[in-house]
């Protein structure tokens, strides 16, 4: 019988290198162990969310990652001091602006 645990394959996939680590998250999704989100899907959700969370957050810097809000902050600073220590790989940064508003360029 298989010494094999949950844990002790976590600790291998651990110590795997960042291109192994993906070639295996490509297999499970390909084996069908883990759900595959259209392309796009995380945008769109993101999107969403600011549609319906805008008047709440309005001037704010946001963090999202798809529909889950990671942090709010009243600067660029801190909201991304907080993208980087969320642990998600690629969050979107906004600054919340009104519907009708033109972001900002700068002077």
């Amino acid at each position: 019988m298989s010494n094999l645990t949950f844990d002790s394959v976590i600790q291998v996939v651990q110590r795997l290198p960042l291109l192994e680590r993906r070639r295996l998250q490509e297999w499970l999704a390909k084996e069908g162990s883990l759900p595959t989100a259209q392309p796009g899907a995380r945008l769109q959700q993101e999107l969403q969310w600011l549609a319906v969370h805008r008047a709440e957050y309005r001037g704010q810097w946001v963090v999202l990652d798809g529909n889950r809000l990671i942090a709010a902050a009243p600067t660029a600073p801190e909201a991304f001091a907080a993208a980087d220590t969320s642990g998600v790989e690629l969050p979107l940064v906004i600054r919340v602006e009104e519907a009708d508003e033109l972001p900002f360029g700068g002077w």
